[in-house]
């Protein structure tokens, strides 16, 4: 009969830290795409948006923005929020969690338990924590622009910054493409813990990014019906 693995104290704070860290990545890309697939229906349905221009302009400003904070609180070292660089010093202080005896001891007793998790176990050592790491060094100039982004005009306003008649998108430029690789580099790191952990590998994709398609359909069918008389402007 297997037993239920009774967690110890700090494999509770990793098994929280993860969740917290999975929660957030999932949410900047959720948001990255949901303002990216806006800007697009700007561009492909500009008649049925511009039904409600303000609004639209300023949901896909607020999913940016919100994009670009929670990647903030994930990839910015600060003394006491729980970041990237936080979660890997953890898991530096407290390698024997991802030995393969203690992987082990914690999947043995999964229903779906098979042997080869254990015989293919590749503990995370001092030297990869190390390169995981310098992975995040990599993209230090990203992360220094969404710092400025959020120091500059996200967060609060940086009156200096206003006087001197500066724009955030020309002294901190962001591309789509360099935000998705922070978030993509960012759930690699992710995953290869919580695989030595407990096997367990992280898809942040969620089914409703699209959402704004049945939007733009409501829009589109209320327009026609207009069109034909069957219903009057609100």
């Amino acid at each position: 009969m297997n037993l239920e693995y009774k967690l110890t104290n700090t494999e509770k704070k990793f098994s929280k830290y993860r969740k917290k860290l999975i929660e957030e990545l999932t949410n900047a890309r959720a948001y990255l795409n949901l303002s990216q697939h806006l800007v697009k229906y700007w561009s492909d349905n500009p008649d049925e948006l511009s039904q409600a221009k303000h609004f639209f302009a300023f949901t896909t400003k607020a999913h940016l923005d919100c994009a670009i904070l929670t990647l903030s609180r994930i990839l910015i070292k600060s003394r006491d929020s729980l970041s990237i660089w936080k979660f890997l010093n953890f898991v530096e202080s407290n390698r024997p969690v991802f030995f393969t005896d203690a992987f082990y001891q914690r999947v043995k007793h999964k229903p779906n338990y098979i042997e080869y998790w254990v015989k293919h176990h590749v503990p995370i050592t001092s030297e990869e924590i190390q390169q995981l790491k310098k992975r995040i060094e990599e993209l230090e100039e990203l992360i220094r622009r969404i710092k400025g982004w959020r120091d500059k005009v996200i967060a609060h306003l940086d009156r200096t910054f206003y006087l001197r008649e500066k724009r955030v998108s020309q002294e901190y430029p962001l591309r789509t493409e360099e935000l998705q690789k922070i978030i993509e580099t960012t759930l690699e790191i992710l995953n290869r813990v919580s695989i030595a952990y407990d096997g367990k590998e992280y898809n942040i994709r969620i089914g409703d990014e699209w959402d704004i398609r049945a939007v733009v359909a409501s829009i589109q069918l209320y327009r026609t019906e207009q069109e034909r008389g069957n219903v009057k402007l609100l």
